[in-house]
């Protein structure tokens, strides 16, 4: 979705997934909250749009989820 918008710095940070993706990506002893995921991102701008793709995919992946975009 975020690479159908065209804007390769998009950063979804209420997104639940991608809010637990980054918990274990970056061992956090919780779920991040929306305004935390903020605050978080800016290591990966200004390609945000592609890491929240890897870690939705991540994310899929951990719980043997089909990652296939239908």
């Amino acid at each position: 979705m975020l690479f159908a918008l065209q804007r390769p710095d998009a950063w979804p940070p209420g997104d639940l997934a991608l809010r637990r993706a980054l918990r274990d990506v970056r061992a956090l002893d919780r779920v991040p909250t929306s305004n935390e995921a903020v605050h978080l991102a800016p290591l990966w701008s200004p390609h945000r749009a592609t890491a929240a793709r890897i870690l939705w995919h991540g994310y899929l992946k951990e719980r043997k989820r089909s990652t296939a975009l239908t």
